[in-house]
């Protein structure tokens, strides 16, 4: 929307999906040139020459296809929400109940703050048990050279 409102001519590569699409009808109200998924640099600079030689003709359009889109687009907006609202095809936001965690978060928030608490006593206690088999596996005496 920003382009129409700007008078933007288009020019057009759609690589797929929703763009051949909305490309398709950029083309049919004469917003500007398309040039498929795939152009070449002459295909490019021929599109660039074209829309600079009607560039007055292709922003008019573009004028005018916002113009036509802005006016009365609230009162289109208020029919739209309206009837999805009747549908019961919408969903509200509560804040006060959106603020409270779910079983599963308070779940996965206990056991991280449980093994953030537990980690260094975990570690102590690794580094005590390695501390004490080096010292029950190092020899009490130093053993003699054996001489031959």
């Amino acid at each position: 929307m920003e382009g129409l409102a700007g008078g933007v001519a288009f020019i057009g590569s759609p690589q797929g999906r929703d763009q051949l699409y909305l490309a398709e009808l950029a083309m049919r109200a004469n917003l500007g040139v398309n040039i498929g998924p795939n152009p070449s640099e002459q295909q490019i600079m021929e599109a660039v020459n074209k829309v600079h030689e009607r560039l007055d003709y292709y922003s008019a359009n573009s004028k005018r296809i916002y113009e036509k889109q802005r006016i009365g687009a609230e009162k289109k907006l208020e029919k739209l929400v309206d009837s999805l609202i009747r549908e019961g095809k919408t969903v509200t936001y509560e804040e006060e109940r959106q603020k409270m965690w779910n079983l599963t978060q308070c779940y996965l928030f206990s056991l991280l703050y449980v093994a953030v608490l537990l980690s260094p006593l975990f570690l102590a206690l690794y580094l005590v048990t390695k501390t004490i088999k080096l010292i029950l596996k190092a020899p009490s005496q130093p053993q003699k050279p054996k001489t031959s």
